[in-house]
């Protein structure tokens, strides 16, 4: 076995993870390793487009530590959680968008957008996701106005100008 550096051996373990995934419906969102008592603890953050259920997690999980024990990264013991992002986790990648449609989010953006009037200048945006256009790399909002008789606002914001997008959770 060679040593592999912390950030070698994520990324290692990333390659696997994928690999693991692959024609399936799941796919990788993050790989984090941790220092933990008698060995590290990796933690696979993993999600589907229609939502990761507890089975896709348990088989997901069963097959990556499977790939890792047969890889044999890791000397001594390990421990592997397998889990789904969380609701108040920021959304990782644009497939995640689409099932959020109708649902309220928050959305931090890179840089100030210049149009329309009523959010120029902001670098934050809350309203509902109204569409999500992965082909040309955008997503709609139905942004309030500013007074509550002012009818609601639609914003195009492309992908590659969102920092971050949360789904507002309801509390």
């Amino acid at each position: 076995m060679t040593f592999l550096s912390t950030a070698a051996l994520t990324d290692r373990v990333r390659t696997l993870a994928d690999e693991t995934a692959e024609g399936s419906d799941v796919f990788v969102l993050d790989v984090v390793m941790k220092g933990g008592n008698g060995g590290p603890n990796l933690e696979v953050s993993v999600d589907t487009d229609a939502g990761v259920t507890v089975d896709q997690l348990s088989a997901f999980s069963r097959e990556l530590g499977f790939a890792l024990d047969t890889a044999d990264l890791i000397d001594g013991h390990y421990e592997l959680t397998v889990s789904s992002p969380g609701a108040t986790k920021p959304l990782a990648l644009p497939r995640q968008y689409p099932r959020h449609v109708g649902k309220p989010l928050e959305v931090k953006l890179r840089e100030p957008l210049a149009e329309p009037d009523v959010v120029a200048g902001a670098t934050a945006l809350t309203g509902a996701l109204t569409a999500v256009d992965l082909d040309a790399g955008t997503l709609a909002l139905s942004i309030p106005g500013k007074t509550k008789k002012d009818a609601p606002v639609a914003v195009v914001v492309p992908l590659d100008a969102v920092a971050e997008a949360r789904v507002k959770l309801p509390w």
